[in-house]
């Protein structure tokens, strides 16, 4: 899942562009004189990055501000669209929202993060930060739990030896031990629950969804109020989701013709 020695095989140059590439889109957009404040290096050096970018249509810039180009758009949805069994996924999480009136999200993982790959909000759905794109840390989430419950114990060690167990809130699981036993819980029920643990007042309820040979894809979460999901989702949403999660399953082992 991480590619081992890859903090010792990497070109600086090239990752100090994409290190100005997160920046310009952390601030929502940054003059140069900002992205000079950011690095310890020359401006004329960030200058000739931004130039390159510009060049190829992956920075836009609009007086002074550079921002992220929409040339970002061909890759991006490329990727999303890369393997088939996602178009399978998308109308499930659509589902979902139609259903709950929540926030619905089918959530992936790559070199040990989960990342957003689908995500529909509901009538009631509560909007927030976790767009088609973003990236999470997989402790944090019920989606990326289930994934790593899903896991050999050496990819899920070197995972944490990697991003370690950052505290989002005060109910983020920061202990290896306590997140193994949590680990081991997951398995026994085959969902997850997020309380909070990302942020404050939300929770979610996942589950780990499976090729027919048990290697993960992904999962499918839904999220919304804590209050809201523990009093009227809880008692049916986890066999919801474990029945969509068997159902990609079979479509996946008897595809249809």
């Amino acid at each position: 899942m991480i590619p081992t020695n890859i903090e010792k095989n990497t070109i600086q140059s090239v990752d100090r562009t994409f290190r100005i590439i997160e920046v310009i889109q952390e601030r929502q957009g940054a003059t140069l004189q900002e992205l000079d404040s950011e690095f310890d290096i020359a401006k004329s050096t960030i200058h000739r990055h931004l130039n390159t970018l510009q060049k190829h249509g992956y920075v836009t810039r609009e007086g002074s501000i550079y921002y992220i180009g929409l040339r970002f758009l061909d890759p991006a949805i490329h990727a999303q669209r890369r393997k088939s069994v996602y178009r399978l996924i998308e109308p499930k999480v659509d589902r979902l929202a139609d259903e709950t009136g929540e926030r619905a999200q089918f959530i992936t993982s790559e070199n040990g993060l989960g990342i957003h790959i689908f995500s529909k909000v509901g009538e009631n759905g509560i909007q927030s930060e976790s767009r088609v794109g973003k990236l999470v840390y997989l402790h944090t989430t019920s989606v990326g739990k289930s994934i790593l419950a899903s896991l050999p114990k050496a990819d899920v060690e070197a995972i944490l030896d990697r991003y370690g167990l950052p505290e989002l809130t005060s109910n983020t699981i920061t202990d290896r031990e306590e997140l193994y036993q949590a680990l081991d819980e997951i398995r026994r029920q085959r969902y997850a629950t997020n309380k909070a643990e990302r942020r404050e007042g939300m929770m979610a309820i996942g589950t780990a969804v499976t090729t027919p040979d048990e290697s993960v894809i992904g999962g499918i979460s839904v999220t919304g109020p804590q209050r809201r999901m523990q009093e009227e989702h809880m008692e049916y949403l986890p066999d919801r989701l474990l029945d969509i999660a068997e159902e990609i399953r079979l479509r996946l082992e008897y595809p249809q013709s």
